[in-house]
């Protein structure tokens, strides 16, 4: 998109459309908040052989 809006005459600030797709990901954790939950086996000790 870096190179392929301004080449269709859009104008816009490189470095915004450099930082899109960390700003899209950084919505998307705000958006769906147990996208990214935490395991459910942490701080749990290992025990060799239960399973």
């Amino acid at each position: 998109m870096r190179l392929a809006l301004p080449a269709l005459g859009v104008t816009l600030n490189s470095q915004l459309l450099i930082a899109t797709p960390y700003l899209l990901a950084l919505l998307a954790m705000l958006v769906f908040p147990t996208a990214h939950r935490e395991p459910r086996a942490l701080a749990q000790p290992f025990q060799r052989g239960t399973i």
